[in-house]
This record gives C-alpha cells, structure tokens and sequence, in this order.
C-alpha cells in the first residue's frame, strides 16, 4: 500500500424491479438521496454485460457526501424480469 487513499467512484447496487423503482426511489429520496443519472439497456446488451437477459433500468442516486468525497453513490437497477428471490425480503 502505497498511502495514498483509493481514488474512483464507489457505489451500493440494488436490484429491483422496474414495477417497483417509484418506490425504491422515493424511499432513498427520504434518506436525502436525488436521482443524478439514468440509463437503459436492451435485454442483449444486459445479458452480454451481466449475463442476464432481461432490459435494465440504471438510476444512479446521490447526496451531498457523494459528490465531496467519490464515494457513497447508489445505484439501483431495475430489472424487467428478476433473476431469483436475491437475499428475499
């Protein structure tokens, strides 16, 4: 270790469904978080990036710490189609 503190963007993923993303969104809106970036992905490219066939929804979530340090983003993505039951409820 040379130090020098771990540069680069570190986030927290969640994945949930695109049925749900209102929800989860204004749930981390209540913890002080704001939606900075969307993207998208066709089912295709989901499955050569992730390995799963089903279109994808990206939202990067921010608060004030993230956008001083670099760190503490969320992301959730919002799947068409839910692999499995993940960790449950």
């Amino acid at each position: 270790m040379s130090g020098r503190p771990d540069r680069g963007i570190r986030e927290f993923v969640f994945g949930t469904t695109r049925e749900d993303l209102p929800r989860q969104l204004a749930f981390w809106q209540q913890l002080g978080f704001r939606e900075c970036a969307r993207g998208e992905l066709a089912a295709d490219a989901s499955e050569q990036l992730y390995g799963h066939r089903a279109a994808l929804t990206g939202c990067r979530l921010a608060h004030a710490g993230c956008e001083t340090h670099g760190t503490g983003y969320v992301r959730l993505q919002a799947w068409e189609r839910l692999r499995n039951d993940g960790l449950g409820t």
